[in-house]
C-alpha cells in the first residue's frame, strides 16, 4: 500500500477543517454523531482538476476550489515542486560531491584562499585543512555573487567556491623532470646527471630504488587526494579509484627511469676528459669560472699575479681550487663504477703538477 506523500497530508489536514465547517451546519440535525458526518463526507468526495464536491446524506452539494501543485520526485521521495529553475533540481556531480558545477565529473571545494603559485592555488577549507588544486582550462573559480574570476584575480585571505576536474589533484607526470620534481629532487637530479651518470644512477644517488620511488610517488598522490576526501570533496570510493589510475602511470615512469640499470655509462668513457684542460691562463681562469672577471681587471693594466689577486686567490688557494674541480668530476666516474680508486688517484697525481705549472706561471711576475 502506498503512503501518503507529506505534503498531501499537510493539505487535508487544511482542507478537512473547511470541509468540516462547509457539511456539518448542513447535515447536523440528520447525522447521528460527527464520526457518521465525517465517514460520510469522505465517502462521498468527489475530486476533479481545481476542486472538490462534497454531496451529504440529503443530496445538497458544497464545491471548494482548491490550488493544486505537481509534486518533483527527486531521489525516490515526492518533495518540492517541479518548477525547472529550483535550485532542488540544479545538477549535481554524481559522487564527486560537485553541487552547482555542472560538471558530472567535476568536484567542489569552498574556503578561503591561503597561497597562490603558478598555475595552483590552495584553499583553507576549515581551520585544520588546506587543498591545493592545479588549475586547469576546466577549473571555474568564483567569489561571492557568482562573479567568475580567473587566478591573476585572486588575492590571499578572498573566500572563493572552486569547481575543478578530481584528476587534477594528482601529481602531473609527463616527463623525466617531473617525476624527480615530484619527488622534490630535480635540482639534485641534474646535478648528478652532468656529471654522466644514468637516469637509474642518479636515481640510486639520491636514495630511490623502484620500489622506494612507487611508494613515494603514491604517497604524495595520497596526501593531497585524502586531503579533498576530508574536505568533502570526494568520496572514499571516487578517492581510491583516482589513486588507481595514478599508481599504473607512476609506474611506467619509475620503470623508465631504471631502463637504463644495464647500461654501462663507462663504455666510451675518455678519462682524460675527466680532468679540466689546462693548456693556457685562460683555460685557468676559465676552468676556475673567472675568465670574464680576469679580463676586465687585466684590460686596466694589472699583471696577471696581481689579477689574480683582485679575485681573491694566492697562489696556493688557485691551486687547491683547480684539484677540487678536477676531483669532483674523476670521483663521480669512480662512483658510478669507472674507475678504481687507485686509478682515480693516478689521475689526480697526474693532473697536480700541470695545475701547479700554470699556477706558478700566474705568479711569476709577483
Amino acid at each position: 500500500m502506498k503512503l501518503p506523500s507529506l505534503r498531501t497530508l499537510v493539505r487535508f489536514s487544511l482542507v478537512a477543517p473547511l470541509l468540516m465547517l462547509a457539511v456539518l451546519p448542513m447535515s447536523a440535525c440528520s447525522l447521528p454523531s460527527e464520526a457518521d458526518a465525517l465517514e460520510s463526507i469522505l465517502r462521498s468526495t468527489d475530486a476533479v482538476d481545481g476542486e472538490i464536491t462534497i454531496v451529504n446524506q440529503d443530496g445538497r452539494k458544497v464545491t471548494l476550489k482548491i490550488s493544486t501543485e505537481d509534486a518533483a520526485e527527486t531521489e525516490g521521495s515526492k518533495t518540492g515542486t517541479s518548477d525547472p529553475d529550483s535550485p532542488s533540481n540544479e545538477k549535481v556531480g554524481e559522487d564527486w560531491g560537485a553541487d552547482g558545477c555542472g560538471e558530472s565529473r567535476q568536484a567542489a571545494v569552498e574556503g578561503e584562499v591561503a597561497e597562490i603559485g603558478e598555475n595552483e592555488i590552495t584553499v583553507e577549507c576549515d581551520a585544520d585543512r588546506r587543498l591545493t588544486i592545479r588549475v586547469t582550462d576546466s577549473t571555474r573559480i568564483t567569489l561571492a555573487g557568482d562573479r567568475e574570476v580567473s587566478l591573476a584575480d585572486l588575492q590571499v585571505g578572498v573566500r572563493v567556491s572552486i569547481c575543478f576536474d578530481p584528476a587534477t589533484l594528482l601529481p602531473s607526470l609527463q616527463s623525466i623532470e617531473d617525476v624527480f620534481g615530484t619527488l622534490g629532487k630535480w635540482e639534485k637530479a641534474v646535478v648528478q646527471r652532468e656529471k654522466g651518470l644514468t637516469w637509474a644512477q642518479v636515481a640510486r644517488e639520491l636514495g630511490f630504488e623502484p620500489d622506494k620511488m612507487h611508494i613515494r610517488l603514491l604517497d604524495i598522490a595520497e596526501e593531497s587526494v585524502y586531503a579533498a576526501k576530508h574536505a568533502g570533496c570526494l568520496t572514499l570510493d571516487r578517492a581510491k579509484e583516482l589513486l588507481g589510475q595514478f599508481s599504473p602511470v607512476a609506474q611506467d615512469w619509475v620503470d623508465e627511469i631504471f631502463a637504463d640499470s644495464n647500461e654501462s655509462p663507462c663504455d666510451d668513457l675518455d678519462e682524460t676528459t675527466l680532468l679540466p684542460s689546462l693548456q693556457s691562463i685562460e683555460d685557468v681562469f676559465g676552468t676556475l669560472g673567472k675568465w670574464e672577471k680576469a679580463v676586465v681587471q687585466r684590460e686596466k693594466g694589472l699583471t696577471w699575479a696581481q689579477v689574480a689577486r683582485e679575485l681573491g686567490f694566492e697562489p696556493d688557494k688557485m691551486h687547491i681550487r683547480l684539484l677540487d674541480i678536477a676531483e669532483e668530476s674523476v670521483y663521480a666516474a669512480k662512483h658510478a663504477g669507472c674507475l678504481t680508486l687507485d686509478r682515480a688517484k693516478e689521475l689526480l697525481g697526474q693532473f697536480s703538477p700541470v695545475a701547479q705549472d700554470w699556477v706558478d706561471e700566474i705568479f711569476a711576475d709577483s
